[in-house]
């Protein structure tokens, strides 16, 4: 793994757009976070979004019930800063519950999701903005993840989606064809929504999806409206055993899973679109196993899914 910086490259995709005007009352991006006992990671979170100095945005957060020091160091940056804006829950609710409470609240015509224990790279939601405003038809767009471990120094991994270099608009056509040829995938914490479509298409997160309720509307609304790519990096995932992504248990998937196939199983566009893609062939492995169980589920079992799945049981 090496340190990443903001390279010539990105820089290059920083310039491309005249962003003079970006204050104008459409342009502003409402960005969302919910916080539990992150006291000790807040600050890196929060810092990340004030040094990007975007023209015009709102920076909602929500503490659920934090017995920690967090609400103190929240408020001393809300004290300086009138673009944060602090609601805490009087018990705790969870981190899903948590953000979709901000979703009414949030006033821009764009969103993104922020953990509290991650942070934003340099430059991604400027440009992220404009590719958005240059293409109203697109619900979202998303740049490359980057992970580090939780020791310091920091040593961030950039892993690009893409080998391109150049930005891209995917049709929700084209979207199942680069899903089928390649490893391409939607990370949640390097995308920038269209409110609008988020809420129409996905409305909120599904709370009984856990590590599934971000992933699932990501391609729901990409299916539905097409996506933009952006090869830079976007923003930075602490890597945590005890994080809320973590690798659910056998029994877990299975239920989270069955409730996936709830969802999917009334709109036929969206499970066509699933189907043809091989889309399911990124599920844990746990939730694979589950799926070569269950003969109802085998026509997710397409010959691209076992195409893919045998891809990477030979990279394994």
């Amino acid at each position: 793994m090496v340190a990443i910086a903001r390279n010539n490259f990105d820089r290059e995709l920083v310039e491309i757009y005249d962003f003079s005007q970006i204050n104008a009352k459409n342009m502003m991006i409402s960005i969302l976070l919910a916080n539990f006992n992150h006291g000790c990671y807040i600050s890196e979170a929060i810092e990340a979004i004030i040094k990007e100095q975007l023209p015009d945005f709102e920076f909602l957060i929500c503490d659920d019930a934090s017995i920690d020091n967090s609400v103190t160091i929240i408020q001393a940056y809300q004290a300086k800063h009138p673009q944060i804006h602090l609601f805490c829950n009087q018990k705790n609710l969870g981190v899903i519950a948590s953000i979709n409470s901000l979703l009414p609240k949030a006033k821009g015509d764009y969103l993104t999701f922020v953990a509290s224990d991650d942070f934003c790279l340099p430059g991604f939601m400027t440009v992220a903005i404009g590719l958005l405003n240059k293409n109203p038809s697109i619900g979202l767009c998303c740049g490359n993840p980057c992970f580090f471990e939780n020791e310091k120094p920091y040593v961030i991994e950039e892993r690009p989606l893409l080998t391109q270099k150049t930005m891209e608009i995917f049709s929700p056509d084209e979207l199942v064809l680069l899903l089928k040829k390649t490893n391409f995938w939607i990370p949640s914490h390097a995308c920038i929504y269209r409110k609008e479509a988020f809420l129409q298409i996905a409305k909120q997160y599904e709370e009984n999806l856990h590590w599934l309720t971000d992933w699932y509307p990501n391609y729901k609304i990409a299916f539905n409206t097409g996506i933009g790519y952006i090869p830079m990096a976007g923003a930075a995932m602490r890597i945590r055993k005890d994080s809320y992504s973590a690798s659910p248990s056998t029994q877990q998937s299975m239920i989270i899973l069955a409730k996936l196939f709830d969802l999917l199983k009334n709109q036929k566009y969206l499970l066509t679109k699933f189907k043809k893609s091989g889309l399911l062939n990124q599920l844990s492995p746990q939730s694979i196993y589950y799926l070569l169980k269950r003969p109802r589920f085998w026509s997710f079992l397409t010959p691209i899914f076992k195409k893919k799945f045998a891809n990477c049981i030979k990279r394994a």
